[in-house]
């Protein structure tokens, strides 16, 4: 059992009053502080001969301080399960927390925040010399050991605790100077893990935000753009203003904008830019990025940075939808792949700068202009232009029209020309080298069956025009039928 009896003696707490002269008295106390000696986080935690089921999973073994039991091995502790179904902080060994029975089922909660650190917090209760230690009659105790604190755990020593410093951007308190107002905001409910991690569930005066943060340098009391990772869902205020500093606290002295999309830091010294932050202000009547339609937005939005996202449908479909403009960046690629169609459907459609590309519109016709100044490369394992069915339209242009400067490749598993294109495409050097076969397999077989000619006669025969016709159809214009600028597989 963990709740227990004790025996207190007035006479030692209390000096004066009508029970200074009271005798010693037995009161019960439910919850007893206690020391961690193990903790089971997963059926593969058990020793030589211990079998763990999921009932056991995230419990303790634990002893209570306010016991006769000096003997502190793990194998002569009770083991405890969490007192809450839903929500456990596993301790580690050598944490403090709190042990009670109820029901006959022993419970613990906690650790205990003796410290008030997020990593670790010494149990101040626990006094090494004072317990029975068997394992240690042959040597001395480590530093860890003393403290009952498990040799694998990492101890963060400089781990902060997080901070709400006052915003001046965002938090809305009015007629008020000087920096007592540090002291008159109020605080948010934090979920704080032991390595850096963290969800905040707060606001901004009366603007509510969440933000989850990983991977947060020990040195830093608040989230940062510097984080690992960082989710936050806002609801006033902008990224510079919600994350102040940035990546390095030389921004806000500086006035230098903390945040930039990562194509464009990706870009940045380089001679020849093609960041996305031009096509989002080209797009928005070439108005500055820095206003509200990129880094100056300060409204309801979600916000994630990470060093890789990846978004994945396991089974259905993915939908990227936006009610203005859809944005795409890279520093370097962007690729798009389909295993069947690509369809692109726009009134317009622009590859490269739209200043540089003509687009010529008559009455309700449209034109796809396509154009560059060194490839053009189009790959899908179909490509269709023009409409090739009623039920399939993949371009509803009455223009196509593709030019550049170099090489234009179109390669796909299968691609149709027209509407109703169910014919199949003749191989040119083929069919030229298969015509020039049989023309000269005529000549040969008109040469056998044709009349000997007269030497009186100064015309030639039929047999014989009809040759020298063959020979220069043959000779002359087959290889004239190859284009030397088109070519298919």
């Amino acid at each position: 059992m963990s709740s227990t009896y004790a025996e207190i003696d007035p006479s030692e707490h209390s000096r004066s009053g009508p029970f200074q002269n009271a005798e010693p008295q037995l009161i019960y106390i439910q919850w007893v502080p206690g020391l961690v000696t193990r903790v089971i986080t997963s059926e593969k935690s058990e020793l030589p001969g211990e079998k763990f089921t999921s009932k056991d999973i995230n419990s303790i073994n634990a002893k209570p301080h306010i016991s006769n039991d000096v003997d502190i091995h793990p194998e002569s502790s009770r083991r405890y399960k969490p007192l809450l179904r839903g929500l456990v902080d596993v301790p580690v060994k050598g944490d403090q927390v709190l042990l009670c029975s109820i029901g006959k089922i022993n419970y613990y909660f906690g650790p205990l925040n003796t410290e008030n650190k997020p990593n670790w917090n010494k149990d101040k209760l626990f006094n090494f010399d004072k317990y029975k230690v068997p394992w240690f009659d042959k040597r001395n105790p480590t530093t860890r050991e003393r403290l009952g604190l498990s040799k694998f755990f990492k101890v963060s020593s400089n781990s902060q605790r997080m901070q709400k410093e006052f915003n001046n951007d965002l938090d809305d308190v009015k007629n008020t100077n000087g920096p007592e107002i540090n002291n008159d905001i109020h605080g948010d409910m934090l979920l704080e893990g032991r390595h850096g991690n963290s969800i905040r569930v707060g606001s901004r005066s009366n603007n509510p935000n969440i933000i989850i943060s990983n991977s947060r340098d020990s040195d830093n009391p608040s989230e940062s753009l510097g984080d690992g990772t960082l989710i936050g869902i806002l609801s006033k205020g902008t990224l510079d203003q919600t994350f102040p500093g940035g990546y390095e606290k030389k921004y806000i002295e500086e006035k230098i904008p903390s945040f930039v999309l990562a194509d464009s830091e990706a870009q940045k010294g380089a001679k020849e830019r093609r960041a996305s932050e031009k096509l989002i202000s080209l797009v928005n009547n070439n108005i500055s990025v820095d206003s509200d339609i990129l880094y100056g937005y300060d409204k309801n939005q979600i916000f994630q940075t990470s060093d890789r996202i990846i978004l994945n449908a396991k089974k259905d479909s993915m939908f990227f939808s936006a009610f203005k403009h859809l944005h795409i960046g890279a520093g370097r690629a962007v690729t798009i792949s389909s295993n069947r169609e690509l369809v692109v459907e726009s009134s317009n459609i622009y590859l490269g700068s739209k200043t540089d590309t003509k687009i010529e519109t008559k009455s309700k016709c449209h034109t796809l202009d396509i154009s560059t100044n060194k490839a053009v490369a189009i790959e899908s394992p179909f490509i269709y232009i023009g409409q090739k069915d009623e039920d399939d339209i993949i371009s509803k242009c009455d223009f196509l029209r593709l030019t550049a400067k170099h090489d234009i490749i179109i390669g796909a598993g299968y691609i149709y020309l027209g509407k109703s294109a169910g014919q199949q495409m003749v191989k040119g050097n083929l069919l030229q080298t298969t015509l020039e076969s049989l023309i000269s397999q005529i000549i040969s077989l008109a040469r056998i069956v044709a009349a000997p000619p007269d030497p009186d006669s100064l015309e030639k025969n039929a047999a014989e025009e009809t040759i020298t016709q063959l020979v220069e159809l043959r000779d002359k214009m087959l290889p004239t039928i190859l284009s030397e600028r088109n070519f298919t597989q």
